[in-house]
């Protein structure tokens, strides 16, 4: 915990980005948040953690041209009979999905950055698919 007053910190750079790596990953939804882009479309945001405990957010529109991109994640969240209506996101909590994700590098205020993103999801077809990225991200 950091005194409102005090002005010296010493920051934690354990889990930096450059200390993220790219690859297949078993994930598990961990969070959700509905928002509002500033286009005014509704999206999820979906908090991620990856096997190997780098912690990645992911945002499916939940109307407009992007809204498949939705369905495909409720799909690879295990839930394949779901095409359309109301849907309780709380049930897709604690799930696992499969997941590739990528070093996205961009610029901000003239510096080079990094983040780590989602390239792609889909559903983890078997306990040994999910086995083998969980042995990969040990390595």
């Amino acid at each position: 915990m950091i005194d409102s007053f005090t002005t010296v910190v010493t920051p934690d750079f354990s889990d930096e980005l450059s200390q993220f790596e790219e690859g297949k990953f078993l994930c598990t939804i961990e969070g959700f948040e509905v928002k509002t882009s500033q286009a005014g479309t509704q999206y999820v945001s979906w908090k991620l953690r990856a096997n190997n405990n780098n912690v990645v957010f992911y945002a499916t529109p939940i109307e407009g041209r992007g809204a498949g991109m939705f369905k495909h994640f409720i799909h690879a969240a295990g839930k394949r009979e779901y095409q359309a209506g109301p849907i309780d996101l709380k049930e897709l909590q604690g799930r696992q999905l499969m997941s590739e994700l990528i070093v996205d590098e961009y610029e901000s205020f003239g510096q080079k950055k990094k983040k780590l993103k989602v390239k792609n999801v889909w559903l983890a077809e078997s306990v040994m698919e999910a086995e083998q990225a969980r042995q990969e991200s040990l390595f």
